[in-house]
């Protein structure tokens, strides 16, 4: 998801969900925890933007997806992270298995 101009990172991908016990929530990335209406549509808000993968800009959840789909569990990536709470961080996160309810996404 993009998130542009309403937060410090000026673009990159938002995480909406992290699922518990994750190399993502092992890392302590954190997903949105609030419920926005933007026009006729409910978002969540709130989670860490990816700024950067591997030292990459990020700037739209396809490019990540992209990017994700050519790596394997057990591979590393380096993420730049802009947390919500208005701190940045760099992580480097081992892959792991793709969660059951987002494999088909």
């Amino acid at each position: 998801m993009f998130w542009g101009h309403l937060h410090p990172a000026l673009t990159g991908v938002m995480l909406v969900e992290v699922v518990p016990r994750s190399p993502a929530d092992k890392a302590g990335l954190k997903g949105g925890h609030t419920r926005a209406q933007v026009g006729n549509k409910i978002m969540v808000v709130g989670g860490d933007v990816i700024v950067k993968f591997n030292g990459e800009p990020v700037s739209e959840a396809d490019d990540m997806i992209r990017r994700l789909r050519k790596l394997h569990p057990g591979d590393h990536v380096r993420l730049d992270v802009a947390n919500w709470d208005g701190g940045r961080s760099t992580v480097t996160i081992t892959l792991g298995e793709r969660p059951r309810q987002s494999r088909n996404r």
